[in-house]
Parts: structure tokens; C-alpha cells; sequence
């Protein structure tokens, strides 16, 4: 999961229990998401939720984006990993699909 996450991302998606952005990582599922929130949420309730919204909605944004060009939603995660770095940067959604689009192979 860290490879999928940065370790800020994941903590902000623990502390807000937020079970369906942790089971989108590989092999994570429901019980899996359900059982580090509940072990977890303590150590990371008082973490910030700006930054969390933020990149949130620009990779939901961007997911949408790339799945109504017709990518798969495996291929559409698969492109939003290799732009995670741009997106926790600040870079614009119109910017950050265009990136995506670029390096799709």
C-alpha cells in the first residue's frame, strides 16, 4: 500500500476512515480497509484534512476524466500512480489529465 499511497495520502485516508480510497490499492479489500482504519484511526485522527480533500478530488476528477476516454478503471489507476507526484504538487486537473494522457502507453 505505500507503494500505492504516499505515506501523507494514506494516513489522511485512515484518519478519515475513508474504506473505499484505501480498497482502491492493489489486493486491499473491504475487510483488509475496515481493519487497519479500525487499528490505525487513533494515530491519525489529528491529521489535516485539507490536504487530503485536495488530492482527493483531483484524483476522483482525473479517474472520471480518464475512464469517459474510455480506460478501464484498473488502466485509469494505473495512469493516476504514475502522475501521483504531479498531483500532490499542485498542478492543475486539466494539467494532471493531459500529463496522464501523455504517458499512457
Amino acid at each position: 500500500m505505500i507503494g500505492f499511497f504516499s505515506v501523507k495520502e494514506l494516513g489522511n485516508h485512515i484518519g478519515s476512515g475513508d474504506e473505499k480510497s484505501i480498497c482502491s490499492a492493489p489486493g486491499v479489500g473491504a475487510k483488509v480497509a475496515k481493519r487497519i482504519i479500525t487499528e490505525l484511526k487513533d494515530v491519525y485522527s489529528d491529521q489535516s484534512n485539507n490536504y487530503y480533500d485536495e488530492a482527493l478530488t483531483k484524483r476522483n476528477s482525473i479517474n472520471s476524466a480518464l475512464i469517459n476516454l474510455g480506460y478501464s478503471r484498473t488502466e485509469a489507476l494505473n495512469l493516476i500512480q504514475k502522475i501521483k507526484s504531479d498531483i500532490n504538487d499542485g498542478a492543475s486537473i486539466e494539467d494532471l489529465i493531459k500529463e496522464a494522457l501523455r504517458r499512457s502507453d
